[in-house]
């Protein structure tokens, strides 16, 4: 018995697209306009619908990129094929980077988070450990 091997599934424009704003909104919904809107009153939705058309331009531009290459690697792999090897090594090392930033920052908004329902994650030494 033969078994037809299927292709794998590839994310559309718009799959790319609402994924970059997934990510904006479930990283600042939350946490952020809270403390914006202390600050700064209603010009604060000025500013999270700035916010929101600069990411969505920012996704756009990737799910462009992945429309003309066939393989995967975001801006690393863009940045290797248009402009060589040294510029897709520190592409790739930058990516590194803001990754571990990003998950730093997350860990953060959840322990933020989650020291308004439990009192002991409102401790300074949760956030040193």
């Amino acid at each position: 018995m033969m078994k037809s091997q299927s292709t794998p599934k590839k994310l559309s424009f718009m799959s790319i697209y609402f994924l970059g704003i997934n990510g904006v909104i479930g990283s600042g919904t939350f946490l952020l306009p809270a403390v914006i809107y202390r600050d700064m009153n209603l010009a604060s939705v000025g500013v999270l619908l700035c916010t929101a058309v600069t990411v969505s331009l920012i996704a756009l531009c990737y799910a462009d990129l992945a429309s003309r290459f066939k393989g995967s690697g975001a801006a690393w792999f863009y940045g290797y094929n248009a402009f060589g090897r040294f510029t897709g090594y520190e592409l790739g090392i930058f990516t590194w980077f803001l990754g571990c930033c990003t998950l730093s920052a997350e860990i953060v908004a959840l322990l933020t988070t989650l020291k308004s329902f439990l009192p002991v994650f409102d401790n300074r030494w949760v956030y040193a450990g």
